[in-house]
Order: C-alpha cells, then sequence, then structure tokens
C-alpha cells in the first residue's frame, strides 16, 4: 500500500515539475516577444526546451541545464533566502520570476548574466547582491520587486536592460557605476520611493522614459557628455 502511494506521489511530483517548466517556456516566449527580436524568440525558446528537456534538478527543486551552467527554474513555493550554487555562469529568463516569498538571494562570482525578466514579481525581495563578474543585467530582471530597497551595480556591468527596475516601489537608493555607458528604456519607470540619482559621466545614452513616473525624485545628476 505504502509503495503504491509512494509511487502515486513520485508521478505527481514528476507532472508538477513538468507543467512547470511547460509554464516557464510558455513565458519565455512571451518575454521574448516583449523585447520585439523574433530572432531571439527563435533562439531562446529552442535553446531552453533543449535544456529543460533533460534538465536535473538538485535537492531543493531548483532546474538547472544539463551542465549545470544555467540556472532555468526555481520553484515559485521558496521562502526566505536562497544561495545560487557556485559553478552557475547564468541566471536564465524568467528563472525566479513569481517567487513572491523569496526574501534574499546571493549570487555567486560565477555568474555572469542575468536573464530577462529573472526576479520578475518576487514581491518580497528585499535584497540582492550583484557580485563584479555580472557583465549584463537583462530586460525587466528585477521588475516588479516591490519590496527592493536597495541595489548595487557592479563596476563590470555595462549597461542596464529595458525595464530592469519598473515598478521597483520601495528602491530608495541605486549606485550606478561609471562602466555603465547605456541605460535602456524605462529602466526605472515608477520607482516612486527613488529621491536622488547620479548618473555617471561614462553613460553616453539615456533612453526614453527612463525614469517616468519616479513621482519622489528631487534631484538628478546628468553626465556632461550626454548624447541622447
Amino acid at each position: 500500500m505504502d509503495e503504491a502511494v509512494n509511487q502515486d506521489e513520485s508521478v505527481l511530483l514528476r507532472l508538477y515539475l513538468l507543467l512547470l517548466r511547460l509554464l516557464r517556456l510558455y513565458l519565455l516566449l512571451l518575454c521574448a516577444i516583449g523585447l520585439g527580436s523574433a530572432t531571439a524568440l527563435t533562439t531562446s525558446a529552442l535553446t531552453l526546451a533543449d535544456d529543460i528537456a533533460s534538465a536535473p534538478a538538485d535537492f531543493n527543486g531548483v532546474v538547472l541545464n544539463k551542465n549545470g551552467t544555467v540556472l532555468l527554474v526555481c520553484p515559485g513555493g521558496r521562502m526566505g533566502m536562497y544561495a545560487v550554487p557556485f559553478g552557475v555562469t547564468s541566471i536564465g529568463p524568467l528563472s525566479f520570476a513569481g517567487c513572491s516569498g523569496l526574501t534574499s538571494v546571493t549570487i555567486p562570482s560565477s555568474i555572469t548574466s542575468i536573464g530577462c525578466s529573472g526576479f520578475f514579481g518576487c514581491t518580497g525581495l528585499r535584497s540582492v547582491t550583484i557580485p563584479p563578474s555580472v557583465t549584463s543585467i537583462g530586460g525587466r530582471a528585477f521588475a516588479s520587486c516591490a519590496s527592493l530597497t536597495s541595489v548595487t551595480i557592479p563596476n563590470s556591468v555595462t549597461s542596464i536592460g529595458d525595464w530592469a527596475f519598473y515598478g521597483c516601489t520601495s528602491l530608495t537608493n541605486i549606485h550606478i557605476p561609471d562602466s555603465v555607458t547605456r541605460i535602456e528604456e524605462q529602466a526605472f519607470y515608477g520607482c516612486t520611493s527613488l529621491a536622488s540619482v547620479t548618473i555617471p559621466n561614462s553613460v553616453t545614452e539615456i533612453d526614453q522614459g527612463a525614469f517616468v513616473f519616479c513621482t519622489s525624485l528631487t534631484n538628478i545628476t546628468l553626465p556632461t557628455d550626454l548624447r541622447n
């Protein structure tokens, strides 16, 4: 009897993981469409589908790709703190999306990129440390992280993606290093608690709407050689 129950639970668990992976694939398609690139849509979808086909899960239910270098899926019910395993080099698109109970994430120095919507909708996320190994922060990477109060962007990052911090309504402080050359559209849209921003002279482009609806913003220092 117990063996039959265990088998039923195992089947349900595998079915749950399959449905979770299919949902993340569907969200990835929407994410890629939102970026407006057919090439990005096709490449990202095919790559993720291939990875998910035989992706293992670690003991905490987090799904990595076959090589263990890309974090693909973190279960939406994860609570509290989480440390990304060392050796992972990329946080994949939508990998933590909707993990509303997550409060803190430690990103190791092996990570070089944070994918599109990587932490989208992590409404309980209060703090995140981005290591100096990270060179790119994807579009919508921290969008709708309503509890995020402060972010330090390392000197290795050259561009802040579109809508990267959209709707981070608790964000009061953001440090933009002098390695950044471009702030993409709507990057800080709706950051209603942001009061002051210093944009370094390295930035030559600030795209449309980067600071729209930052209703508390009273002080902003612009670079001297801003072209756009």
